[in-house]
């Protein structure tokens, strides 16, 4: 069984995943190689998946499993629907043990578009230099001990798109910190991250 996820995904994602399965090996989480759309339909369409995240924060969800293969909102919400119904919980009782996590929205900072793949390249070589794991496959996500820095190149604007998210307001901060001071070094311009507001 295959369930696979984008490189935006929020950590909870495959973990809760892997919960609901209740299984630790009968699948495979994988992070999709490219950010587009057509890149997730066109492997989706090679392997049989069961579920597809594409993009946590617009809510793609694809489904294999006992549908035709792709995002569908009404279909997702069905398949919630099956799952409160069989379910002896209400709908925040079985999100009450994913942890809460923060985040940034997605940031578009202005960059040329001759400069976009060198500026990821620097982010890349400078936070491995530092030891950090960097999966770098369409951009750069960096892996913190709290949390994750995320910058890659817009396929269709002069920009590079950043987020950031970590398991508190303050490790976001700290994060987004250093994600920010490595792409002014790496000759971004000025820029502002957005913060949640703590609850």
């Amino acid at each position: 069984m295959g369930v696979f996820f984008q490189k935006q995904t929020p950590a909870a994602l495959p973990a809760a995943v892997r919960q609901f399965l209740q299984c630790e090996g009968c699948f495979r989480p994988e992070v999709l190689r490219r950010n587009a759309e057509c890149f997730s339909r066109e492997r989706f369409k090679r392997e049989i998946e069961m579920f597809v995240n594409r993009k946590w924060m617009s809510g793609h969800f694809f489904f294999a499993d006992e549908y035709f293969g792709f995002d569908d909102a009404p279909y997702a919400a069905a398949r919630l629907l099956r799952i409160l119904g069989r379910s002896k919980q209400s709908l925040s009782g079985l999100l009450a043990d994913i942890p809460r996590l923060y985040s940034t929205p997605e940031t578009r900072i202005p960059c040329e578009e001759e400069r976009k793949g060198e500026v990821v390249k620097s982010v890349v070589e400078s936070f491995r230099r530092e030891g950090y794991e960097v999966i770098d496959v369409d951009g750069a996500r960096v892996q913190f001990p709290s949390g994750w820095g995320l910058v890659r190149a817009s396929n269709t604007q002069p920009v590079l798109v950043a987020r950031c998210e970590a398991r508190s307001l303050a490790e976001l901060e700290e994060i987004a910190d250093k994600l920010k001071n490595t792409l002014i070094c790496a000759g971004v311009k000025e820029f502002q991250w957005v913060f949640p507001v703590e609850e």
